[in-house]
């Protein structure tokens, strides 16, 4: 099934019980790419997009202790507590 109708390049998947996070790039409706999170709380039942279109495409998710960690094109680091509500950039 589709995610979204804009192109969607899925570069890392996590998981957390229930919760999985898929990062990658999202295609700009103005032309290039920037990062993608879809995030699913039913174990990818349905999934709702997260887009972070000012930041670079995403390479790779992982969780651990609370905390989802992303990673993508030149050194972004993203974190987040719950990857529905927002994720923060990581100086």
């Amino acid at each position: 099934p589709r995610l979204t109708p804009k192109p969607f390049d899925i570069e890392g998947l996590a998981a957390n019980g229930q919760v999985f996070v898929a990062v990658g790039k999202l295609a700009r409706e103005t032309g290039g790419e920037g990062a993608g999170v879809f995030v699913s709380a039913d174990a990818g039942l349905s999934w709702q997009s997260v887009d972070l279109l000012e930041h670079p495409p995403l390479r790779t998710v992982t969780f651990r202790d609370g905390l989802w960690m992303a990673v993508g094109e030149r050194g972004v680091i993203l974190r987040s507590t719950n990857p529905l509500a927002g994720w923060e950039l990581v100086d």
